[in-house]
């Protein structure tokens, strides 16, 4: 009965080592989840920054040279290139709040996982 209980103990360090392993992957996971939300906001920060250096280039065009031809093309290209980078910014917004949710959705997951993991691991001894 030793031998069995032994074999039994074994088994279940075997699935807890198991569950250590998919439990250093996930950590893994998330801090390559959590670099890629540090890009995206270093992304979105410069772009909010290059958003406002161009909005003030803009009103500057326009204060100082109104609706002159040539340089109205100038004022509503730089018009379209913030409407661009607006647009890049709620993307990027938006891939850091998918991110945000995987991210949550993993570190639940894994905790559950985790405290099944021991339960099994404490009834399996007991066994």
């Amino acid at each position: 009965q030793f031998e069995s209980f032994r074999a039994e103990l074994a088994s279940a360090r075997d699935v807890v080592h198991a569950r250590d392993e998919a439990l250093d992957a996930a950590r893994r996971d998330v801090r390559e989840a959590r670099a890629a939300t540090d890009e995206c906001n270093v992304r979105i920060k410069r772009l909010d920054d290059d958003k406002r250096d161009l909005q003030l280039k803009v009103s500057s065009l326009e204060e100082v040279l109104g609706d002159v031809g040539g340089y109205k093309k100038n004022v509503m290209t730089l018009r379209v290139r913030i409407a661009h980078l607006t647009s890049e910014i709620h993307h990027a917004k938006e891939i850091h709040a998918e991110i945000k949710r995987d991210f949550e959705h993993e570190i639940s997951t894994l905790k559950t996982e985790s405290v099944q993991c021991v339960k099994d691991a404490v009834e399996h001894t007991r066994a």
